[in-house]
């Protein structure tokens, strides 16, 4: 596997469609001296979940055998987002009103 791109921990953002199986997505980090690092895979709510997890579970565990040889604390999380505000909660009638 190449790596091509070079990334310095900082903050560093990056986008890829996973749908163009096309797209490769190789990352090499030349690592500052820390022993920490949370990584963070946001999808857009327009996305099929199940097939970006799907995705992102396949690359998963070689992902974090290669981390876990240089960081002595990984943390991995997957969240989605959406543009359009979304109700978690909703508030049910408890009845008629009327008398």
């Amino acid at each position: 596997m190449s790596k091509d791109c070079l990334l310095v921990p900082a903050c560093v953002r990056s986008e890829v469609n996973l749908y163009d199986e096309a797209t490769q997505f190789d990352v090499l980090l030349n690592t500052l001296p820390v022993s920490k690092l949370n990584i963070y895979f946001l999808i857009h709510a327009s996305q099929e979940i199940n097939d970006m997890l799907t995705k992102i579970s396949a690359i998963l565990d070689d992902l974090a055998e290669d981390l876990k040889e240089r960081f002595r604390e990984i943390k991995i999380g997957i969240g989605k987002f959406s543009n359009n505000p979304t109700f978690q909660f909703i508030q049910a009638s408890s009845g008629s009103t009327s008398e």
